[in-house]
This record gives structure tokens, C-alpha cells and sequence, in this order.
């Protein structure tokens, strides 16, 4: 059986991103600050901990197509040296990145959760 684990970041008033998002502005006028803990070099030993925690437990990532598009630029890479697959409902290639590769799914979550399973599993390639 499969483990899910939902990793998101939170502003402690409920926000998920600051406001205007787009391409420019991913995450929103000022909210790339939401993500500084685990996209920089942590500064405290707590932060440490959970973004190595984090990236140790991470088998794929799955995101959706808009998460991709405003971020793929401020990643320059997938988000973890794992596959990455992109629900969406428009087919694209594959995209690789140093890290990994950006699969996108057309077919739903299960469909993106039995690619992992293969890949990992080696029956197929990421």
C-alpha cells in the first residue's frame, strides 16, 4: 500500500499565497516569503531538519498544471530529484530538468499515482 503525504505551506492566518498571482509574481506580490524556509539555505536547526525530513520521504511530487506554470521559472528545476508529474488536460511532452523530469498527466490522479508506482518499481522510466 501506498503512503500520501500532503506537504503545503501556510501563513499562520490561512494563507497559501500573497495576493495578484501570476507569472510574474508566483506565489503573489510577497509571497515567495512563505517558502524562504525551505528554498534557501535554512537558518535554523528546526528548518533543517523538516526540509531534509521532507526531501528524504519524497517519492514524487504531483501538482497541478497552474502550480507548474507559475513556478517552473522560480524553481529552474522540479521541485525534488524525483519524478514530477503535472495534472492537466492539455498533453504536453515531457520536460527534463537537471534534477528530474516533468511528466504531465492527462488521464487523473490515480493515473499519475500508478506511474510513480511503476517508475519507482523500475518497470518503466520517469
Amino acid at each position: 500500500m501506498s503512503k500520501v503525504v500532503l506537504h503545503v505551506t501556510m501563513s499562520l492566518d490561512g494563507f497559501m499565497a500573497g495576493p495578484d498571482v501570476s507569472i510574474e509574481h508566483p506565489m503573489g506580490r510577497g509571497g515567495l516569503r512563505l517558502h524562504d524556509w525551505i528554498l534557501n539555505t535554512p537558518t535554523s536547526d528546526v528548518d533543517a531538519t523538516v526540509t531534509q525530513e521532507i526531501s528524504a520521504s519524497t517519492g514524487a511530487v504531483v501538482l497541478g498544471r497552474r502550480t507548474f506554470d507559475v513556478g517552473v521559472e522560480v524553481w529552474q528545476d522540479t521541485p525534488f530529484p524525483v519524478p514530477c508529474f503535472v495534472l492537466t488536460h492539455n498533453a504536453r511532452s515531457q520536460r527534463a530538468m537537471k534534477s528530474g523530469t516533468f511528466t504531465f498527466i492527462t488521464s487523473g490522479l490515480k493515473s499519475a499515482f500508478s506511474r510513480r508506482k511503476r517508475w519507482r518499481t523500475g518497470r518503466t522510466s520517469h
